[in-house]
């Protein structure tokens, strides 16, 4: 129940993204002048994908949202549409590369453990092809337009300390996230086992009393 509680949570955030990205995709390109034409088609048709497989997972039940596998699907979903996204809008100039790293915190929150590692260096590499990639020239680049002060940026070493900064942080995230989660969830395991074992103990006191062969009387310590 929690991990659908979650689950439905994430659904519900994902449409308030879907508004921001359309919204600043327009601003940037009609407004702006930050990134082209191709660019914002590129971004409206992948958030029109978000849109359709947020669509799915709304109509699922509970009980399949809250599967692991449906959960681990949401959260990488989420990760591709947003490599897709900062690959036509400027890539490693693109501020909103960060957005990673809330990726890896919802991951700590849904997944399991090696699940939440997995989805680190996924974002890890995803983000490293966005960087390196169109560096090397093996795929066309979509620079920001008009915009100024990214001469460091533009750099391989400028790149390299961006780069090693991200993984950093992203890696630092994962482990912090993880091992709260873990917590939280060990504690709540504790708190529902010591539940369950009063709930048998008084079971137990219950039937004692229902049983035995001989009124019960009870007394406090003025004989009442």
């Amino acid at each position: 129940a929690e991990l659908a509680a979650q689950a439905r949570w994430l659904v519900r955030l994902r449409w308030f993204a879907i508004a921001g990205v359309v919204a600043t995709a327009l601003i940037a390109a009609r407004g702006m002048g930050v990134i082209s034409g191709f660019s914002l088609l590129a971004v409206l048709f992948i958030s029109a994908l978000m849109a359709g497989y947020n669509t799915v997972f709304v109509r699922m039940d509970d009980a399949k949202l809250s599967r692991p596998d449906v959960a681990f699907t949401n959260v990488f979903l989420d990760l591709t549409a947003l490599t897709l996204m900062l690959y036509f809008t400027g890539g490693i100039s693109n501020p909103f590369f960060l957005f990673y790293i809330f990726h890896i915190v919802i991951a700590g929150i849904l997944l399991r453990k090696s699940e939440t590692y997995f989805v680190t260096a996924a974002a890890c590499l995803l983000f490293s092809m966005v960087v390196i990639l169109p560096e090397l020239g093996i795929i066309r680049g979509h620079p920001l337009q008009n915009i100024e002060g990214l001469g460091f940026l533009k750099t391989r070493l400028g790149m390299s300390g961006v780069l090693l900064s991200f993984i950093t942080t992203a890696v630092c995230t994962a482990y912090f996230t993880t091992s709260i989660v873990e917590q939280l969830r060990r504690r709540g395991a504790q708190i529902l086992e010591a539940g369950e074992i009063l709930s048998q103990e008084r079971s137990k006191t219950e039937d004692i009393v229902r049983n035995v062969g001989a009124g019960l009387l009870v007394l406090d310590r003025d004989t009442r």
